[in-house]
Formats: structure tokens, sequence, C-alpha cells
């Protein structure tokens, strides 16, 4: 993989970036200088997030936005196998991540994902590694060869493996304990449902003896239940019970209703005024009682239409006293001219005082008339009025006795409706008994023991509830001896199940037995040994023996990685040695300075992120094409002196083992002549980055 351009919005200090503005960044040794916290890690940053996310980078989403804004964005165009891509990733809170990756097919950009997953898949395909490995392979980070240099052995062994991503060890150790772990707790997941064969088998004859118990029950049920349902046959129908009870019930409604109607015709009589019930006498009286009502209703309306007149005639004076009065008072408002004539206010008719006043005094002639009128009127109405309200009683006494006829009258009808239903009932109760073969109800009662109808209809319903009793029982216990029966079969299903499980067991005890011994003996011994002296320390050796001599002019020549035995807690470890060619002689770490130990160990990582994607630490181990061909170095040199870092960056200059390297330093080294430099610094909006193709400086 190659960069070739980048591109950030609102990205950490970074408001506005393109690096380049126009066309791509060049090959080979890329300087990203500046003072501190200007930003120069955020670039390198900004690279990983648009490649795989938040993960890449150890932060969370938010805390990649520009602190003046409210979303950030990175675009990221790069080459791997001679095909060009292009991934933007950009966050906001509201909407989160957004993420695409286009691919360039004639001069056109293609998307080919556009989801988190399905991205994330892609890169790894295009990539040919995965995160931790592309990281590995990717990224030298700060402070990594320091912690090189200075690594006790176990610490360095361990720091190796998680570099290159090589866990065969571990991976085949934590297998093999987590098969010992899964098969503990199968084991204990067998042994938590494993029940022995001879506790079963107690069960099973338990079970066996309860089904014996519930079918010698159940015959003594049979039995009982037969001699209820003869019983009940013996007993008369209960429908025909049902029928003469509600007979005799009918003739009893019947004969109360007789007496009431006879009391309530009575009642009415007397209230009609009548002494005796002969049908002629009620009719009579029905007779005079209406025309009564007629004339009465007659007299009452000829008095409201006499009231209604007597309304509209005081309405007529009142109305014309005060018209009188009006023209009075306006008359008497009226003064004479000069010549002393007055006129009059309706007709302007000249009218002298005499002729004013006499007019006047006609008016109040008129008014006085009318309440003489008025007076009479009111005392007539008055009188009307009284007469209306003796007439409107005599009705309601009236009417109460024409009602009180009425009801006398249909007393009769109903009186003769119920006697003829008392006959039907009479016959109908006769016609029953001889359909049950009985003179009478008392001889039905005797036959059978009883007193009255009712004690015949509580024993039929008693036997029918014992009946259904029993059958209930019969069938539950018809249920538990299938369940019974079921369950004998599930024990001895579960019997021979508990046999093989307890076979099971043993023989994965066995197996977990021999896991632990090859956890134990084998792979942590023999495997990891012959890995790490056969295979491992043979490609660090190869890989990094240009670079040591290289980055130290020469002195030393060959690094080599001693396997060490464990130590208290520790586990095995790797010692540092160097074969230092100006004393000819091979060293520990410990016997050269730190400045030395610091180019050798930035020689060890350089090796390792060339050959990471190709590595085979087995013999069958399958190759991989190296599909990251360039490395990103985050503050690498400031353990060297100035003569170790212009001899590590001049190699880095000449270095055809990746296609791109991108080396952040702020040391003096910056003045290099012929090194495309990326210079950073901060301003008041944030900071901003200029790509120089040479030192412009």
């Amino acid at each position: 993989m190659k960069i070739l351009r980048l591109e950030l919005t609102n990205f950490k200090p970074f408001r506005r970036l393109e690096l380049p503005p126009e066309g791509e960044l060049p090959d080979g040794l890329i300087l990203i200088r500046g003072p501190n916290s200007t930003g120069k890690s955020s670039i390198f940053e900004a690279i990983l997030w648009a490649l795989w996310g938040a993960n890449a980078v150890a932060l969370k989403n938010e805390d990649l936005i520009n602190t003046n804004s409210t979303f950030c964005k990175v675009v990221l165009e790069f080459v791997v196998a001679g095909t060009t891509y292009k991934i933007e990733r950009s966050y906001d809170p509201a909407n989160q991540t957004r993420v695409i990756l286009y691919r360039l097919v004639d001069d056109h950009w293609r998307r080919i994902a556009d989801k988190t997953r399905t991205v994330a898949r892609e890169i790894e395909q295009i990539l040919n590694l995965q995160l931790d490995q592309a990281l590995n392979t990717l990224l030298v980070r700060q402070g990594e060869v320091a912690r090189i240099a200075l690594a006790p052995p176990s610490e360095l062994r361990e720091l190796l493996e998680r570099v290159y991503n090589i866990k065969i060890l571990e991976d085949m150790s934590r297998h093999l304990g987590d098969l010992e772990d899964d098969l503990s707790v199968r084991i204990k997941t067998l042994r938590d449902e494993y029940t022995r064969p001879e506790v079963l088998e107690e069960q099973l004859a338990q079970t066996q003896a309860r089904v014996t118990e519930l079918e010698a029950e159940a015959s003594e049920k049979r039995e009982e239940l037969k001699a209820r349902r003869e019983a009940l046959d013996r007993l008369p129908d209960p429908v025909l019970i049902d029928q003469l009870d509600r007979l005799l019930q009918q003739i009893s409604d019947i004969e109360r209703d007789i007496e009431r109607i006879k009391r309530e015709k009575e009642r009415d009589l007397k209230e009609a005024g009548l002494p005796v019930s002969a049908s002629e006498a009620i009719i009579k009286r029905q007779s005079v009682l209406r025309k009564q009502v007629e004339r009465i209703d007659k007299e009452i309306s000829t008095l409201t239409i006499q009231i209604a007149e007597m309304d509209q005639e005081i309405g007529a004076i009142r109305g014309r006293e005060k018209d009188l009065r009006r023209k009075i008072q306006t008359l008497r408002a009226v003064s004479a001219d000069s010549e002393g004539v007055a006129r009059c206010p309706t007709c302007s008719k000249p009218l002298t005082g005499d002729e004013r006043d006499s007019i006047v005094a006609e008016y109040e002639n008129e008014i006085e008339s009318g309440k003489q009128r008025l007076s009479e009127i009111t005392k007539q109405r008055k009188s009307a009025e009284s007469r209306i309200r003796e007439l409107r009683d005599r009705l309601s006494q009236t009417e109460s006795a024409l009602q009180a006829v009425n009801r006398a009258a249909s007393r009769d009808n109903e009186l003769q409706q119920v006697m003829e239903s008392l006959e039907s009932a009479k016959s109908g109760l006769e016609s029953t008994l001889r359909e049950a073969g009985v003179k009478d109800i008392a001889s039905l009662l005797e036959t059978y023991g009883a007193k009255e109808l009712s004690g015949l209809k509580t024993r039929h319903g008693v036997l029918k509830e014992q009946i259904r009793a029993l059958e209930n029982r019969l069938a539950q216990i018809d249920r538990e001896i299938g369940r019974a029966r079921a369950e004998i079969a599930a024990i001895e299903k579960r019997i021979e199940k508990m046999r093989q499980t307890g076979a099971e067991i043993q023989e994965m005890e066995s197996i977990r037995d021999h896991t632990k011994y090859v956890r134990l003996n084998l792979v942590r011994g023999f495997v990891a040994d012959w890995v790490f002296q056969k295979r491992l320390i043979g490609i660090i050796r190869t890989a990094t023996k240009q670079y040591v001599t290289e980055f130290t002019n020469g002195q030393y020549t060959q690094i080599d990685l001693i396997p060490t035995p464990p130590r208290g807690r520790s586990g095995p470890g790797l010692a540092l040695s160097i074969r230092d060619e100006r004393d000819n002689v091979t060293k520990t770490k410990e016997k050269i300075s730190f400045g030395d130990r610091t180019a050798i160990s930035l020689a060890l990582r350089l090796g390792i992120s060339r050959t990471m994607s190709s590595i085979r630490p087995l013999k069958d181990s399958p190759a991989l094409s190296p599909r990251v061909r360039c490395v990103l170095l985050d503050e690498p040199l400031g353990g060297l002196d100035r003569q170790r870092r212009l001899s590590v960056v001049a190699n880095l200059v000449n270095d055809k083992s990746f296609q791109q390297i991108l080396l952040i330093t702020h040391t003096d080294i910056q003045s290099w002549q012929g090194v495309p430099v990326i210079d950073v610094q901060k301003t008041d909006g944030g900071s901003t980055a200029v790509l120089r193709l040479s030192d412009e400086s």
C-alpha cells in the first residue's frame, strides 16, 4: 500500500487540510516536522481512522472532532497492487459514522462498499491483513523503539510476539487450555445432569407400584358407578317431575291471581261509587261519567276563551291610557305665541288655551272611564278563573271515577281469562298423573318414599352428581395411569442414557487429562522452543542485519536473540545480543550505550515491518504476499545523537524495501536536503501543514 493523498476536515487541530493540494504524495522518505503539540501525530491518526475507524486510534469518535466544529471527515486515497482506492469516513453525533470505499475504474470512482462492516471486510481483503497485523506492519508507534531497547527478556519476547502478531504458541496453549476448560464445563454439566442408574431403578419400582394401586381403585369406582346408575334409572323421569311441579305451581299462581283480581275489582267499584258489580250498572255508570267529563270540558273551554278576550281588552285599555297620557303631557308642554295662539303638536292646528284645556279634560275623562272598565273586567276574570279551578277539580274526580269504572269492567274480562287458565292447568295435571300411572300426587310420593316432589328432584340431582364425580375420578385415574406409564418409559430411557453418560464422563476425563499433559509438557516446552529457536530468531536475524549495519555505520553487524529460561514468575524470554565489529566481540544490550541500543532497536523494528506480512513461523504455514509497502514512523529518533540520526535518515532515503516512509520528527534532521517535508505549524485557527517536495526553508 502507498498513500497518495490525504484530505482532513475538522479533524483534531486541522480545520481544512489537503496533502498535497494537487498531485500525489511522492515515493520514498517524507519527513513530517514541527514543534510539539502542533498535530504531527494527528496526521497518522487520520490515516488510521480513515481505514479502520476509532478502533485503530484508541479514541472515541467524539474526541476526533475539532473543538470549533460539530463533525469531522477524512478522505484517503491509496494504491495497493496497482489498483487505486479512496475511502471517505465522517462522523457527527447526530448521524454517527458514515464510510464509503471507492475503486478507481477508467478514471472514475466506483463505489464498492458503504457500510461499516462491509468496508472493514473489503479493507482486510485489499490489504490481505487483519487490523492488528496491519497496524503492526504500517505503524511504528511513539516510544515503541525505546521499549524494545529497554525490555527485559520476558517482555521482549512478549513484545515481539505482539508486534509480529504471531500467536501460534499462545494460541496453541490457549486452545488447549480452552479445550480443557470446555471439557471441564461439559463434564460438570454432565455430572449435574447425571443420576446413578440404581436411584432411577428405585424410582421405576415406585412408579410401577403406583400404577397397580390406581388400577385397583379404578375397579372399585366402576362397581360404585354401576350401582348409582341403576338407582337413578329406578327414579321417575326428571322431566315428568319438573312438569308436575310446574303444573302445581301454575295452579297455585292462578288461584292467587283470582283472589287478587277480585280484591282489585271491589276496590275499583267502591271508588266508582257502585255498590254492586252487575255489568249493566257498570256500563250505565260509564255513560254518565263520560257525559259529565264532556260537559265540564266544554265549560272550561268557554271560560278559557272568555279570559283570553278579557286579557285582550285589558291590554287595549292599558295601551290607550298610556297613549292618552303621552298626548296630555305633549299638550301641556306646548306654549302660546305672541298673539296667544298655540298649535296642536299632532296636526299643527291653531289652538287657543281653552281649546287645549278642553282636549286635555276630554282625554282625562276617557282615562278615568278606562280605569273603571278595567276594574270590572278584572273582577270578571278572577271569577272565571275561580270557576275553572272548581271545574277542573270536578273533572279530576269524575275522570278518576271513570277510570275506576273502566278498571272494574276490565277486571271481569281478566277474571274470565284466569278462570279458563285454571281449568286448563287442572286438566293438564290430571293428564300428566295418568301418564305417570298414578291417580294423584300423594300416590306418586308414596311410591318412591318421598314427602314432596322437591325431595324426588333432590334425590335425582344427588345421584347425578355422584355419577359425575365417579366418572371424573375414573377419567383422572386413567390420566394418572397414562402419565405413570409414560414416566415408566421415560425412566427406562433415562436409565439407559445415564449408563451412556457415565461412560462419556469417563472418556472426557481421560481426554482432559491428556490435553493438560500435552499443554504443559509439549506445547510450553518442545514446540515453543522449536518455533522461536528454529524459525523466528533466524528470520529476525536475516531481516535486521542490513539496518543494523547501516544505522551504526558498520560498527554493529548482527542482531541475535538468545532464548532464556523462566525466572521466578516470568516466563521464558529472549536476550538481545549484538556483534561489535570494532571491538570484535559479541555484546549484550547492557554493555552498549543507550544510543546504540536505540539504533539497534529501530533496526529490529524496521526489519519486523519489512518482513511481517510474508513471515511463516512454521514451514508449512501459508505465505502471504506483502500488501502494505509503507511505514509510519512516529518520533523514533529521539534517543539518537546527531550522527546516528543522520545515518538513519540517509539509509531511509535509499531504502527500497518500502515504497513510502513517513517519518515524524522535531529533531535537527529537518534541514536534510532533497527530502520531501510536511511542515506542521500552529495558527490562531488551529493547525496547518504544507508539503514541500524539497527543503525550501
